[in-house]
């Protein structure tokens, strides 16, 4: 069932019940099993087949996530990726650790047979730090051992060199239970209420995993420069001495992995190209870009799990995959051109692509736009909402011509009012009346909008509105309707035809109430995000009436989006709707009744904090929630 459908207002009535989560194991994700075997986004390890269901709501849920035959099939023929780093100290790509740690040396050394220590150590390693980032059990261990040493007798009589048996032993271990899955099951006996405790590796895993695509420890990869003990090295560390199932230990860990600021050897307000050699700081991107792209990016940054909470709630990430007729269509910059080769054409491009210039893409400019609020941490929410502070691309970091326009579909003209090529300039605050936080950034308006200037657009993101930011619910189109524009009225407007096709007929007019009211504030932009300067004939019409929103303070008219978004920036349901999308993400599950003092929790130590997202998310991981587990009933709640 829709968890939308449960009246959000009981949902924050904390009754005193204990609470918890059902028992579950965990399978890895795609890019958690990629950063794992310490290899970047773009390597072969990237193609692996863990992708989350797309069913699901977000691609952290785990129900009945497993690795069935035609997964295994897939897994099979890649799986050598996993031991890539650790078959050579000396090639590529290359792990921090597998380079500095002398005590694995003699068993990598190909000239020399490792002793029994020898293999014990790097086997105890290997699971820890390679595979499991938990200590082995005695049973896997032994396992593990008994495989390496029979594969290295065999180098003796065979023609196996010891990359291949590393190759070997490591696929191995990526076959396992132990690798592959992780459990949350709580440990030892259970108490009053039939709930058991994450046992400390249990949460280390957990917590990381909320937070990051690394498992505790994780080995750097090296580009450029040494990060020492790994990933989320502190996680780990208090897993092994116990400390992390402290309350204030761990909520300062959470405080500590949210994200920050890395302004790098360049200044705010330098120009790479004056300074070649200078890196670009955005350690967090050292995987994928060198210095020249991440000194493009804003000096804030969010964790990975963090980052991908936002780009998954809003779905901008998306964009670069949706086919765009004319981006410049309706706007002050439209000169009817229809040429491929046209700048704007190209310009808008290199803006999905990011291929030209070493620039960012729409995705990366929204993703730094929101981390430096979350980063800034003071009412969050209505700041994403309201905020007229964007981070633009340059149009001075070269000639080439995909690059000279990219700032016009934020209606910032090139040969007026150029971006020069430093982070300074690149943030603009951008005009009361034009824009006015996420909801208005071209990445999430491209993002929920169609292929042409009059698609319904409208629709698209009024139902987003509906479901995500009021947590309300429409229901599926009937099989009966046919849910298609009249092809006759394609010179009209959106707006007219949306209002022609869904108001004037009752089969599609109850729906459509739900979602066209809450569309039409952003036909102030068209499909792209450019803001319209006409709209096919008729003046730009973004007015609407907000009806049945569940917030009486939200109903009424608005003239535009940006007036829409900052009466949601206002609205306690859409407080309380992102606290739920965020409980979704983070927890990988739908919110029950069973979790309202957990949710009541969050809202609190959101209000009390001025409107921290860190402490609503501290509030969230160190509630009995995320500690605790059940044997789940059939409604799955606690019993």
């Amino acid at each position: 069932p829709n968890p939308n459908l449960l009246p959000q207002d009981e949902l924050f009535v904390c009754s005193g019940a204990p609470s918890s989560s059902p028992a579950r194991l965990r399978r890895i994700s795609r890019l958690e099993w990629t950063r794992n075997v310490g290899r970047s986004q773009s390597s072969g390890a990237a193609r692996n087949p863990f992708g989350a269901n797309p069913s699901n709501r977000y691609s952290t849920y785990a129900l009945d996530t497993t690795v069935d035959t035609a997964t295994l099939d897939q897994y099979l023929g890649m799986i050598h990726e996993a031991g890539a780093p650790w078959r050579s100290r000396y090639g590529s790509p290359r792990l921090e650790f597998v380079i500095s740690e002398p005590s694995i040396r003699c068993f990598l050394a190909e000239d020399k047979v490792p002793d029994d220590a020898c293999i014990d150590n790097f086997a105890r390693i290997y699971l820890e730090r390679g595979a499991y980032f938990r200590p082995p059990t005695d049973a896997e261990l032994a396992d593990f051992v008994a495989l390496a040493r029979a594969s290295l007798a065999r180098e003796a009589t065979q023609d196996i060199t010891r990359p291949d048996t590393i190759s070997h032993i490591t696929s191995a271990a990526w076959l396992s239970s132990g690798a592959l899955f992780r459990s949350e099951v709580g440990q030892g006996s259970p108490d009053a209420s039939g709930r058991r405790k994450l046992s400390d590796w249990e949460l280390a895993l957990q917590l990381s995993y909320a937070l990051s695509d690394h498992g505790p420890g994780s080995s750097h990869y090296v580009f450029g420069y040494s990060a020492g003990d790994g990933y989320l090295s502190a996680i780990r560390e208090a897993a092994l001495d116990g400390s992390i199932s402290q309350p204030d230990v761990l909520a300062q860990l959470v405080r500590d992995h949210i994200g920050g600021v890395d302004a790098g050897t360049l200044g705010a307000d330098q120009d790479i190209d004056d300074h070649p050699d200078a890196e670009g700081g955005r350690f967090d991107l050292v995987m994928d870009y060198d210095g020249r792209k991440r000194s493009r990016r804003g000096e804030y940054w969010l964790s990975q799990k963090l980052r991908g909470f936002f780009r998954e709630w809003l779905g901008y990430e998306k964009v670069n995959s949706i086919f765009k007729d004319r981006p410049e269509s309706t706007s002050r910059f439209d000169e009817g051109g229809t040429s491929i080769y046209r700048n704007l054409n190209s310009a808008y491009g290199n803006l999905l692509s990011g291929f030209y210039a070493y620039e960012g893409t729409l995705i990366h400019q929204l993703d730094d736009m929101i981390a430096r609020i979350v980063i800034e941490d003071q009412d969050v929410l209505a700041t994403l909402l309201t905020s007229r502070r964007f981070y633009l691309p340059s149009t001075t970091s070269s000639m080439l011509s995909p690059t000279l326009e990219t700032t016009r579909i934020y209606n910032v003209d090139n040969e007026t009012d150029p971006v020069l090529d430093r982070r300074a300039d690149r943030w603009r605050t951008l005009p009361s009346s034009e824009r006015a936080g996420v909801l208005t950034h071209p990445a999430w308006l491209a993002a929920h909008g169609g292929n042409f200037d009059n698609d319904p657009s409208i629709i698209e993101r009024g139902k987003w509105v509906r479901e995500q930011l009021l947590c309300g619910f429409v229901p599926d189109v009937p099989i009966t309707v046919d849910a298609q524009l009249d092809p006759a009225t394609v010179t009209l407007s959106a707006r007219r035809r949306v209002q022609q096709r869904t108001e004037d007929n009752p089969d599609c007019a109850g729906c459509h109430s739900l979602m066209n009211p809450l569309g039409y504030p952003f036909e102030q932009y068209n499909h792209t995000g450019f803001l319209r300067a006409e709209d096919h004939g008729d003046p730009v019409n973004a007015t609407s009436v907000i009806t049945a929103s569940g917030d009486p303070t939200l109903d009424g008219p608005v003239q535009d989006a940006v007036e829409f978004s900052e009466k949601l920036a206002a609205s306690p349901r859409v407080k309380r709707c992102f606290m739920r999308q965020s409980f979704r993400y983070f927890m990988g599950r739908d919110e029950t009744r069973a979790d309202a003092c957990t949710l009541a929790a969050m809202e609190r130590a959101y209000d009390e904090s001025q409107g921290s997202m860190t402490e609503m998310l501290v509030a969230l991981m160190t509630s009995d929630t995320f500690l605790y587990r059940h044997v789940p009933t059939e409604s799955g709640e606690t019993p």
